[in-house]
């Protein structure tokens, strides 16, 4: 990272503060969802499953996506129809961060839970989802933890990105039915 967005970073960082809340009260209501799409289009292009997984998951009123930067022209299958926030070519980001004019877009939808499927540490969609006001904030782990994220979820180090995505669902999955009683079957007597 530059010197640059190291100190904008840290001043971010300092600016807000985090306070305890129920994790199973918001993500078993239903919500806003807001996706935060990797930087790569080719990682971006492989993130319908992982979608699919959270409308199956989530109890979805609004789901909307934030990218840095779609391919002209293109607009990948599993986002059309829903709304994407993506910055305005005529207000550049600044040292690789998100613009005002961006961020108050995502702040007006006013999310309950924001997830980043970026993989690298790059920390445009960290910013956002933190700019974005949402209580609960989901993304891979990548070293920015609190405020950024109050859930990082750590892949397996030497998966692929797909299997990332599917270590955030298998995550999501068991912590939204951690209490759901699992019915066992008595072992045969011999």
């Amino acid at each position: 990272m530059r010197l640059i967005q190291k100190i904008k970073i840290s001043f971010i960082r300092r600016k807000y503060n985090s306070h305890p809340f129920s994790f199973g009260d918001i993500l078993h209501k239903p919500q806003r969802l807001l996706v935060a799409l990797p930087s790569s289009p080719k990682l971006s292009m492989m993130c319908g499953d992982i979608i699919t997984y959270f409308k199956d998951i989530f109890d979805i009123d609004e789901l909307k996506f934030a990218f840095k930067n779609i391919p002209a022209g293109e607009l990948l299958e599993f986002i059309q129809g829903y709304e994407v926030y993506v910055p305005n070519a005529d207000q550049p980001s600044q040292h690789g961060l998100p613009n005002a004019g961006f961020l108050a877009k995502v702040v007006q939808f006013n999310p309950q839970v924001a997830i980043d499927l970026e993989p690298t540490r790059d920390p445009f969609n960290s910013i956002v989802l933190l700019e974005s006001g949402a209580p609960a904030r989901l993304g891979l782990d990548r070293g920015f933890g609190l405020p950024f994220y109050n859930l990082e979820i750590r892949p397996q180090l030497t998966g692929a990105f797909k299997e990332h995505c599917d270590d955030m669902y298998e995550f999501l999955i068991g912590f939204l039915n951690w209490n759901t009683p699992v019915a066992f079957e008595p072992a045969p007597e011999v």
